[in-house]
């Protein structure tokens, strides 16, 4: 299974993206991670809920679960 690794500086964040029908976790080492879920890939999709990670927590995504998301580093 391959691993990827990304380190942002603060204040950084993705675009609104899909994992499609990848299953995955969601690590935060340090800071704060915020995920902003959303019901579909679309500029004005459904926001569903904000997850907040602290360092030590994880997120799971699955093809069901948190597939379409924003992630932002604080």
């Amino acid at each position: 299974m391959p691993v990827v690794l990304e380190i942002w500086p603060a204040q950084h964040y993705s675009p609104i993206h899909s994992h499609g029908h990848t299953t995955g976790i969601v690590f935060c080492p340090t800071g704060r991670l915020d995920v902003m879920v959303y019901e579909h890939l679309d500029w004005n999709a459904t926001k569903l809920g904000l997850i907040t990670l602290t360092p030590g927590q994880c997120a799971w995504l699955s093809k069901d679960n948190y597939a379409v998301h924003q992630v932002y580093w604080c």
